[in-house]
């Protein structure tokens, strides 16, 4: 289906060229012509990207939804922020792009019997005010604010990919572009299932978080594989544990589960460490076990228990994505958190 064919969403604030915010001057983005929701019942496990039944490349890394908590002072407008679907060919592709997963999401949802809320897709150049903490920049990235259910994106961030990081070249940006939008949204979908509120409502033990590890959108590379456009980097493999110091449980619940994963030949990775540039650059908790400090992510910040988030390996790495799909290695990884699940809860604290 041509990308002209899609839906438009009107759930666009498009706050291009507004004053009142530094940054500077904004850009588009070369266009050219041309069964249901299932979630784990198992109280301690927050089986988000892995169980859901989905498509998993929604939700690569889809615990990076930032709490951002950058000091600033901007001006707050004194009137509604008005949505509509944008007349000018990037937004309206960006329109069409959300108006896509909007259909998708909701036919979801109403599978299940449950009723999708779309979230609204703040278009900016250069800062704008999120709530978030503060001012959502275009040096952050496309992200999604858990606080106002909105989706913040710069569109020169997309001249980067295929530009600067030259991730992608021509026609075939269309789907990068298409790609980072519905990554974002996944966010959104993740914040919408209140996997968080369900946990800390039921009084959990704690609460592990499954994903599937991906790298910045910048660095995938597109290609073709049974006619369907695909992104992959081949280079990060291993998985990796991410947890928050709020409760020092996180990273007792981390070593073990680690002790495990090794004791049955997986390997972690050092992908997310301060000097990899493609990977998340935070420092290590744990540098033996693949254990990383991670003080701004949305599903280990917004418990009221022990949290880990455990990425089991890359599914952007080709090769990798095959052995994760094994029944062989996912007995491995599930017999090796079952055993680090019942160690940790019969442990003396």
């Amino acid at each position: 289906m041509r990308d002209d064919d899609l839906p438009e969403s009107g759930n666009i604030e498009d706050r291009r060229g507004e004053g009142g915010f530094s940054g500077g001057p904004g850009g588009g983005f070369p266009i050219g012509r041309g069964g249901g929701l299932s979630i784990g019942t198992v109280v301690v496990l927050g089986l988000i990207g892995w169980a859901l039944g989905i498509d998993p490349s929604l939700l690569i890394g889809g615990a990076e939804v930032f709490n951002r908590q950058t000091p600033t002072t901007t001006t707050t407008p004194t009137t509604p922020r008005q949505t509509g679907a944008p007349s000018d060919d990037s937004g309206r592709f960006v329109s069409r792009v959300l108006g896509s997963t909007e259909v998708v999401w909701k036919d979801i949802f109403t599978k299940d019997g449950k009723t999708y809320r779309a979230p609204t897709l703040v278009l900016f150049n250069g800062s704008t005010q999120a709530n978030c903490g503060g001012v959502a920049q275009s040096a952050m990235g496309p992200f999604y604010c858990p606080n106002d259910k909105k989706i913040y994106l710069d569109t020169s961030f997309f001249e980067q990919i295929e530009r600067r990081f030259q991730g992608c070249e021509g026609r075939a940006c269309r789907f990068s572009y298409a790609y980072v939008i519905a990554h974002e949204v996944g966010h959104h979908v993740q914040n919408e299932i209140g996997t968080l509120t369900r946990a800390n409502s039921m009084h959990a033990d704690m609460f592990l978080s499954i994903h599937h590890d991906g790298a910045r959108d910048e660095y995938l590379k597109p290609w073709q594989f049974e006619g369907k456009a695909l992104f992959y980097f081949d280079e990060p493999t291993g998985f990796s544990l991410h947890v928050s110091p709020r409760f020092p449980e996180s990273l007792d619940l981390a070593r073990t589960l680690a002790d495990q994963l090794a004791a049955r030949g997986l390997r972690f990775t050092t992908f997310h460490a301060p000097d990899s540039p493609a990977g998340a650059q935070v420092p290590f908790l744990d540098a033996s076990r693949g254990i990383y400090r991670r003080d701004h992510l949305f599903v280990l910040n917004r418990t009221d228990m022990p949290a880990l988030l455990f990425e089991a390996g890359f599914i952007i790495n080709r090769d990798e994505e095959l052995i994760l799909s094994s029944p062989g290695h996912q007995e491995k990884i599930a017999s090796a958190m079952t055993d680090a699940v019942r160690k940790f809860c019969s442990a003396d604290r």
